[in-house]
């Protein structure tokens, strides 16, 4: 098996869980410093209120309307109830009410952490300049000096957006109450409030409001649910820090949303009332001189009446004629309404067709239906983007479509009868002429008036039933609930909600840390990340050292870290069990990887096993065994391999089982000494003399000494640290055991961090201090 590359599953749940366990003190720091974050926002936040408002939608009240009045026709219009969402989300309508309230500025009263809203409780009297428009979204800054002046600033040089170039104002002056402020900005006057008693240093803020930003503001905080698809309520919630301005504007703004439905309800009949008016106002004089003229004659030529025939042709003239004036007047109405058709505008100001006369229902039906359309579009439109007006828009065009259809067909037929009427009229005319001349003049005088007079009491009756429809109209919306200061609710800053997100908050910044640290971490940080990428085996896992000692295995053989020592021992004894000189090398591929230490408590834990053992210092070149140990650094093994001092002279130490050997001074040339013969012959005594020789071996991915000993060596361990040896050592390791450079090579797990309380099973404590055992008595005589 050749596995030079980790596993690319990244940190696993498990893995997670035991990081976050390690470091659990500052997971709870961290948690209890967001807590201590979420408690404090909590505490300075302005309180935030919900109020409320409910709206009933009725249907259109059909009882005296145009539409009964002129047989067929709906100038008012059904309510829908989306459309009502779309008008009262319109921008519009928002912008109207705050016109309405007349908020062109706002006064705060500036605390610690936030800026209190002071409405309806202003601290002074502010008196504005007529024909000045003052800066808007310049907060300034109003602080009382004493009871007759008061200092005015603007800090850090706020930006005006409403200025192409966005130039910066910075200003403080000094000003007296009652004294005209004005600069380039602002020209206005403050009066103190002589009930009102202001704190030194207390500083206010005035704000001037721009209407576009603010209606844009409560534009998007104003929600609109419906109650139930079932039922026609509509409710409005609106969130802010000061419920009576909240209160106030919902209560607004559902008396313009209901002056907004009678405006349309009622646009209709004011459009037929202003087309008669237009129409009588032209009549009037013609009847006035028709009958002036009428009267003279009679007077002049003393005539009372006609005669019989004359009476006839008379009576056949005036019914033609009426009958082509009607005629005229629907054709001049087609023509028109053939005009308007792509004119959403005029089209809303079209009257209904019944009004002059047209009692065709598919044509009033489609009149109506398409200014009814337009209508709906525009309102639509108003409340911003909505995917509904491409529907409207399809529909617009179909209803388009089937009207300009029937007009074609009606004015095709007006004009029909508008040449038959003339031809009756032709032949009445020649009757006419047969007639004596003065009952001919009287009867073009009569039917002139007659003309103008059924006209003019034709349109005075129409225009009486709109005005009746205009009276008669009520709202299709209805106030259930206003807004009340009593039912507002606060609903915010809520303790638990920022507890918990303060603390979530907490927790997620050292966990995203340790995510992020993992995820590009070069250090092998578990053992299974270094049994996916080698075939060598790991022989055994030694736990982190939490009793800070050099020697566990004597001064705390309890512990979790003993046990884990004691363990390695029995995995090395049974692969050496069958042979009887036991040669241990222990490597390392980088320094600090803890091969000195294993080295040692190795050693130690055979010798408390009844086994005579011998720890050889064999880094030549950075020793560590000797000052842990506090032994001379004159002699050692660099010293029996020079040639100047025996086996015995270089044993610093004997005690029962355990002997040690140092590696004596550091020396330039150690490859050379150990290759020039004399390490077989120290080793060949050794063997005699010992039953396991564990030996400190220099780093094997360093310097060759470590190679050069590692081949001589029964069994190899080469130790990695959890967190401190690279996942790039794994490939020199998998070269090592492809080649065959040292025999038996096997892998050490060092410094494992565990979250269990012992080792295995859990029976050992780190807190096991014993020292009076019998097995560990005079192992060594000197330790750290």
């Amino acid at each position: 098996m050749s596995v030079e590359n980790f596993s690319n599953e990244g940190i696993t749940i498990k893995d997670l869980i035991n990081q976050i366990l390690s470091n659990w003190f500052w997971f709870a720091m961290c948690c209890f410093f967001g807590l201590c974050l979420g408690f404090i926002f909590y505490k300075y936040t302005p309180p935030n209120y919900r109020m409320k408002s409910m709206l009933l939608t009725k249907e259109e009240d059909h009882g005296l309307t145009i539409e009964n009045l002129f047989g067929g026709s709906s100038l008012g219009g059904n309510s829908n109830l989306m459309n009502q969402v779309g008008i009262l989300n319109s921008y519009t309508l928002h912008k109207q009410v705050l016109e309405n309230l007349n908020w062109t500025y706002s006064w705060f009263q500036k605390d610690l952490f936030y800026d209190q809203d002071l409405y309806k409780n202003a601290p002074f009297i502010l008196k504005l300049e007529d024909g000045f428009e003052n800066s808007t979204g310049i907060p300034l800054s109003i602080i009382p000096i004493s009871d007759k002046q008061y200092k005015i600033s603007v800090e850090d040089k706020s930006k005006l957006l409403d200025f192409g170039t966005e130039p910066e104002i910075g200003f403080e002056q000094i000003v007296e109450f009652g004294q005209t402020f004005h600069n380039d900005y602002f020209h206005f006057t403050l009066e103190p409030i002589s009930s009102r008693v202001h704190e030194s240093g207390v500083e206010y803020k005035l704000v001037f409001n721009q209407v576009e930003t603010l209606t844009l503001a409560y534009q998007g905080s104003l929600k609109i649910n419906l109650i139930d698809e079932k039922a026609d309520l509509i409710q409005l919630e609106l969130e802010g820090n000061n419920p009576e301005r909240g209160v106030d504007y919902l209560n607004e703004l559902t008396k313009e949303y209901l002056k907004f439905g009678l405006y349309q309800k009622n646009r209709a009949s004011e459009n037929t009332v202003n087309f008669i008016d237009a129409q009588l106002s032209e009549i009037v004089d013609s009847l006035q001189l028709a009958g002036q003229n009428f009267t003279d004659f009679r007077s002049k030529n003393r005539v009372v009446d006609l005669g019989q025939e004359a009476g006839l042709v008379m009576q056949r003239l005036e019914e033609v004629e009426s009958q082509a004036s009607m005629a005229q007047l629907r054709l001049d109405y087609y023509r028109n309404l053939n005009t308007y058709l792509n004119d959403a505008s005029q089209m809303e100001r079209v009257v209904a067709p019944s009004v002059v006369g047209i009692t065709d229902p598919t044509l009033n039906a489609l009149v109506i239906r398409l200014s009814e359309l337009y209508n709906k579009r525009g309102i639509l439109a108003k409340s911003g983007k909505n995917p509904g007006i491409n529907l409207i828009d399809h529909e617009i065009q179909i209803t388009r479509e089937s009207l300009e259809e029937n007009l074609s067909n009606l004015l095709s037929n007006t004009e029909i009868e508008m040449e038959n009427l003339r031809q009756r009229k032709y032949r009445i005319d020649g009757q006419l002429a047969t007639l004596p001349q003065t009952e001919q003049e009287m009867i073009d005088i009569k039917r002139s008036f007659d003309l103008n007079n059924e006209l003019y009491t034709f349109l005075l009756q129409k225009r009486a039933e709109a005005a009746i429809s205009n009276a008669s109209n009520v709202s299709d919306v209805q106030i259930l609930d206003p807004s009340r200061l009593s039912t507002a609710t606060r609903v915010g800053p809520s303790v638990m909600k920022n507890l918990f997100f303060g603390g979530a908050a907490g927790l997620f910044i050292p966990l995203a840390i340790t995510i992020i640290a993992s995820a590009f971490s070069e250090t092998i940080s578990k053992k299974e990340d270094l049994e996916h990428a080698t075939s060598v085996p790991i022989i055994g896992t030694v736990v982190h050292n939490k009793t800070k000692s050099f020697l566990p295995v004597v001064e705390y053989p309890r512990s979790a870290i003993s046990e884990s020592i004691r363990s390695l021992r029995t995995s090395v004894y049974y692969s050496l069990k069958y042979q009887n000189n036991k040669v241990i090398g222990v490597h390392s591929l980088i320094t600090n990887e803890g091969k000195s230490f294993i080295s040692l408590n190795l050693a130690a834990s055979f010798a408390i096993n009844k086994s005579k053992v011998l720890l050889l210092g064999a880094d030549l070149r950075n020793p560590s065994l000797s000052e842990v140990l506090n032994c001379s650094k004159d002699k050692g093994l660099s010293t029996y391999l020079l040639g100047n001092d025996s086996f015995d002279d270089i044993i610093e130490w004997t005690n029962n089982n355990l002997s040690f050997i140092p590696a004596g001074p550091i020396l330039p040339n150690p490859s050379e000494l150990i290759s020039n013969g004399n390490f077989d012959s120290f080793l060949n005594e050794a063997k005699e003399r010992f039953e396991y020789i564990i030996i400190d071996n220099a780093p094997l991915g360093l310097v060759t000494d470590g190679v050069l000993i590692g081949k001589m060596a029964d069994l190899n361990l080469v130790v990695f640290r959890q967190g401190r040896s690279q996942k790039n050592q794994v490939k020199e390791i998998n070269h090592i055991e492809a080649n065959k450079i040292v025999p038996n090579l096997f892998l050490v797990f060092n410094d494992y961090k565990t979250n269990k309380k012992g080792y295995g099973y859990g029976y050992y404590s780190d807190n096991s201090r014993d020292k009076d055992e019998k097995e560990f008595k005079n192992v060594l005589v000197k330790t750290v």
